[in-house]
């Protein structure tokens, strides 16, 4: 039978599917607030953090992508926090504490980060509410 002019087959289909899979991964996975990411990783001193980390920032609850962003740890437990896709004038920085195996900021803005382990690679979990209250996700890798 011939296929109407227009009209995808169950080829086409298959084919895009396998392209969004295989070579476009990373629209493929969107997070999910609330739900580890992976093996939790508790935080005892945040030497464990430090370093220069990035990924997408999500607006909660939508899970809209907000930015790309990079987030820098400091061995004095202060962070910088910046938009790196230029989409956004995002820009923090802050002092941390360490509690209960996450680090924890609770200034104009609140944030906790928290250290997951999947596919054996490092994962920071950032979620907090801006100066502006919106609420915000990341799951972040280290660069």
């Amino acid at each position: 039978m011939k296929t109407p002019r227009g009209a995808c087959g169950q080829g086409t289909v298959l084919l895009a599917c396998l392209w969004l899979t295989v070579l476009a991964p990373g629209c493929a996975r969107v997070p999910t607030p609330g739900k580890p990411p992976g093996v939790a990783v508790p935080i005892t001193d945040v030497a464990m953090v430090v370093g220069t980390w990035h990924g997408t920032l999500y607006k909660v609850p939508e899970m809209e992508a907000q930015a790309l962003v990079r987030l820098s740890v400091h061995e004095n437990a202060t962070y910088t926090f910046v938009d790196i896709s230029g989409s956004s004038p995002l820009l923090g920085a802050g002092l941390l504490t360490l509690q209960d195996g996450r680090l924890s900021e609770e200034a104009e803005r609140r944030v906790t980060m928290a250290l997951y382990e999947r596919d054996a690679k490092r994962l920071l979990v950032v979620e907090g509410v801006g100066k502006t209250g919106v609420q915000f996700y990341a799951e972040l890798t280290p660069l």
